[in-house]
This record gives C-alpha cells, sequence and structure tokens, in this order.
C-alpha cells in the first residue's frame, strides 16, 4: 500500500500472508501470538545489549511473519542489532514512518481483508455461475474443463484412471496419464504435487475416490499457485465430482444398452435392418467389414469398467473408426466401422487396433487382459462367437494376456479354446504313451511323428528332415502305432494325431506384452 510509506529494511518483499497486525512493547510477547501476525512495535522493550536479539528470537519462535519498527523521530533509524537480528532469522522487518500511527497500518490491513473478502465473494459467485452453466449445458465434462481454464491461467486435465483424461489444452499421452496417476493416487494428503514425464511439477486434487478414483490435475506446482487459483481450484472439486457422476450415470446407461442390443443379437432378435441401424451402416453403400474385438480380463470393478468405454472410443477416433462398446465386468465386446462419410473404405482390417485396444485395456482395468479380433461382412451373432473363440485361445496359449486373430487360427486351432482339462485329457490319450516311451529310452518318436505327419505322410522326404534311413523311419512309424493303437495309414488316425501334436504347440500369437 504505497499510501502508508512503509519500506523494507530488510527483505525485498513479503511472500507470507499476514493474518493480523498488533501492536505491542513487551520484551517476549510470544505467548500472546498465534502465528502470522506483523508485529508493530516502537521498541520500548530496546534495553541492553542482548535484547533486540532476544526479541526478535521471540517473534520468529511465535511464527511471526514481519515486524514493523516505528520511527521515534523523523531523521531516526531503526536500530542496528535490530537490524541484524532479522537479518539472522529472516525475519522481514519494516521501517514504520515517524508520522504514521499504528492504528492506521492496522485499519488499513482491515480494509484490505474487507476488500479481499468482498473479491473472493464475487471470483465465488463468478466460478459458482460459470461451472454451474457449464454443468447444465450440453458439453458435458469438455465444457466444465473450458470454463475451468477461462478462471485460470494454465492449463488442466481431470483424470478418470490411468489411460482417460479431459484436457484442456493438448491430449497428454497414456504413459504420461499412467505417471501421473499412479503417483496420484499414491498421495497421502491433497492437493498433493506430483511429476509429469518430463519432470515438472504438477497439483492434484482428488474430486473422488468411489466408485474409482479421479483427480483434477493443474499444470503448476503446489507453490506457486496464488491465493485466486488454490480458491477457485478447491471451489470446482465439488463442481467436477458432479459431473463426473453425471458421466459414469450416462455411461451406466449406455453400457446396459449395449448390452441388451447383443442379447437380442445373440438371442436372433433383431432384424438386419436394426442391427445395421444400431452400428451406423448404410445397406446401399459398399461396406468394409465389421470388425468385433472381444477383450477379456477377470473380474473388474463397474466403475472401472463403465470408465472403460470413454478409453476404447478414444482409440477407436484416433483410427477414424465409429464404435460400439458393450461393457461387462469379465469381458468388452467392441464392434467398430468407417464412418459413411469420404469415399467407400478399404475392405483391409486394422490389424493394429485390436493390439492397441488390448493394451489400453490393460492399463485401464491393472490387470492382464487378452483379445481375440475377427473382421466379418454379416452374422454378427458367429462374428461375437469366433471373437470369442479366438480371446480365448489368446488367453490359454499366453498366460492371460496376448492378441489372437481368427483369421489367423486354422479350423483345428478354433477348437483349441476348450477347457483345459478336455484338451489335456486328449493329449494325454493319444501321446501320452509315447511320450513316457521317449523319457524312458531318449528317443524322438514325438518329432518323428510330426515331422511325417508335416510331410503329408511320405517317407522319402521326412526321412531326410529327420537325417535318418527310411527303414529306421518305418521301424519308429511302428513302434508310434503299437504305443498309440493307431494306425498312420488311416486318414481319421492322422487327424486326432495332428490335432494332438498342435495342441501342445500352437502357433505363434500377436500383440503379447
Amino acid at each position: 500500500m504505497p499510501g502508508l510509506g512503509l519500506r523494507f529494511v530488510v527483505g525485498e518483499e513479503l511472500d507470507r500472508e499476514i493474518r493480523w497486525v498488533h501492536s505491542t512493547d513487551l520484551p517476549d510477547p510470544s505467548a500472546y501470538l498465534s502465528g502470522g501476525e506483523l508485529i508493530l512495535t516502537g521498541g520500548l522493550w530496546h534495553e541492553g545489549p542482548d535484547s533486540a536479539e532476544r526479541f526478535v528470537s521471540a517473534l520468529a519462535g511465535a511464527d511471526v511473519h514481519a515486524l514493523g519498527f516505528g520511527l521515534a523521530a523523523p531523521d531516526a533509524e531503526v536500530p542496528a542489532d535490530v537490524v541484524a537480528a532479522c537479518r539472522a532469522t529472516g525475519l522481514p522487518l519494516v521501517e514504520v514512518p515517524h508520522e504514521l500511527p499504528f492504528i492506521a497500518v492496522a485499519r488499513a490491513f482491515v480494509d484490505g481483508v474487507e476488500q479481499a473478502r468482498q473479491a473472493d465473494m464475487r471470483r465465488s459467485l463468478a466460478t459458482h455461475e460459470a461451472l454451474s452453466s457449464a454443468a447444465t449445458g450440453s458439453g458435458g465434462m469438455s465444457e466444465v474443463v473450458r470454463a475451468l481454464r477461462s478462471m485460470l491461467t494454465r492449463d488442466l486435465w481431470v483424470l478418470t484412471g490411468p489411460t482417460r483424461a479431459w484436457s484442456s489444452g493438448e491430449q497428454p499421452r497414456h504413459a504420461e496419464l499412467a505417471s501421473v496417476w499412479e503417483q496420484a493416487a499414491r498421495a497421502a494428503a491433497y492437493p498433493a504435487q506430483v511429476r509429469r514425464a518430463e519432470g515438472a511439477a504438477v497439483t492434484v486434487f482428488a474430486t473422488a475416490q468411489e466408485p474409482a478414483p479421479s483427480f483434477l490435475v493443474y499444470l503448476e506446482p503446489v507453490g506457486s499457485l496464488s491465493r485466486a487459483e488454490r480458491a477457485t481450484l478447491e471451489q470446482s472439486i465439488r463442481y467436477v465430482g458432479v459431473e463426473l457422476s453425471r458421466h459414469r450415470r450416462l455411461a451406466a446407461e449406455t453400457g446396459q444398452r449395449a448390452r441388451e442390443f447383443l442379447e437380442l443379437v445373440e438371442a436372433d432378435l433383431l432384424p438386419a435392418d436394426e442391427v445395421d441401424a444400431r452400428l451406423g451402416r448404410v445397406p446401399t453403400r459398399p461396406q468394409a467389414p465389421l470388425q468385433t474385438v472381444v477383450l477379456g480380463y477377470e473380474a473388474a470393478p463397474s466403475g472401472a469398467v463403465d470408465a472403460l468405454v470413454d478409453v476404447v472410443l478414444q482409440v477407436l477416433g484416433a483410427h477414424g473408426r465409429h464404435g460400439l462398446v458393450v461393457p461387462g465386468t469379465e469381458e468388452a465386446v467392441v464392434f467398430s466401422w468407417p464412418g459413411v462419410e469420404g469415399p467407400a473404405p478399404g475392405r483391409e482390417p486394422d490389424r493394429r487396433l485390436p493390439e492397441q485396444l488390448q493394451v489400453v485395456t490393460e492399463q485401464q482395468l491393472r490387470r492382464p487382459v487378452w483379445a481375440g479380433a475377427v473382421t466379418a461382412d454379416s452374422d454378427l451373432k458367429l462374428t461375437v462367437t469366433r471373437a470369442r473363440r479366438a480371446a480365448s485361445y489368446a488367453r490359454r496359449r499366453q498366460h492371460g494376456r496376448g492378441v489372437a486373430h481368427y483369421e489367423d487360427l486354422g479350423s483345428h486351432h478354433v477348437l483349441f479354446a476348450v477347457d483345459d482339462s478336455l484338451t489335456a485329457t486328449f493329449q494325454d490319450l493319444l501321446l501320452g504313451r509315447v511320450r513316457a516311451y521317449d523319457q524312458r529310452r531318449g528317443s524322438h518318436l514325438v518329432r518323428t511323428l510330426d515331422v511325417f505327419l508335416e510331410a503329408n505322410g511320405r517317407h522319402k522326404p521326412a526321412a531326410v528332415a529327420l537325417s535318418i534311413h527310411v527303414n529306421s523311419l518305418r521301424y519308429r512309424l511302428r513302434t508310434i502305432e503299437r504305443l498309440t493303437g493307431r494306425s498312420l495309414a488311416s486318414a481319421a488316425d492322422r487327424v486326432d494325431l495332428y490335432l494332438a501334436l498342435r495342441m501342445a504347440a500352437g502357433p505363434q500369437v500377436t500383440g503379447t506384452l
């Protein structure tokens, strides 16, 4: 306040908030102080060589934020030992002119507090009106984020999981979101300061913990927040939480409708034109095949599954595709198709999409995810069944994670997507005695059988591949027939043995983590 004529003697500015102004000349007023004060004194306690050090130390110990020393005459100066004591303790020291009464300083403080209170009320009212208007609009959380950003100086995110955020600026990368979300979820109290991938500090406020954690992230360190910024952010938490609840409720309702649609499809109760309408397909226009992905996982909480819909749609959008997501506690079914705008799309499936959906789903749900993908022109029920078979195969062949494309699986591989106990029983029935024989004798009958069947039952090519004489091959094959009770001259027996071998090996599955 320039009109008061106060001047700093120690410290060039005051970076601490003044909570009250009090005048005293007691040698030790600490018992009557609560911290944060500007203490005004005329120096009546200033007697003896150590009095300044004792007085200033008492103020510093009571968390006083500044000392104002009133000059006794127009040409007087603050005593040198008081200046030295303030400098030694880091206590800001202000020179109060002789002609300025202490009560004028106190009155200015009270007036300033009242002005700040009124400014806070005006800002709070403006924040309330802006966020209320945004929350009742049709823009959803994006509109709330834009309204909040207009009242602040930096960008912000609303983070609902390790892969999903509404951002007022450039959309952050998944890896960066995951890092900030991990740190935010571990914080003991809020607001908390965490660091982005490049090291910049940001401030995190918790907006909800149930049914899933969510955070408001302001791209500024905690210590750099102005009083107005912090007040605006703290006030906005309630509005963000309400909008998140509304968004989750709408997502749950959308998910329920999607599940009902899938149930009708699987029960053959929807005509083809209704299916096309729901999937945004136009029968009179050449269509790219529908791509269906089944994402499987261990039971996940409903809140995380509802949030998964946003994540999946975001990935689809990045690929220029529309989609319908059917969320569930143990699987999510994703139908995707190109938009109707622009030229007719190509007919080649986007093979990167299933792999990316598997990765982001695993990040969002924080558990292993396996996926099956299939591309088909029609028969949605059959498409879903095939995608589930491929997902089941991916799970059993890749230890609970990975992606299998149905088109890559041979017809016999589809049979492997059944219960492990059944496949194990079948393998043991056909190959159990042959494997035991190899273990006892150190022989290679299982490999011999595999090479022979891959050579389409031709003896000479199989013998060459095994680097043995044809007669040795014939002897091994007779031993295999004796152990299995099957005839290698029988097409049916060859098929059974081939299936048993392939069940044990399995094809390569893509997209593993």
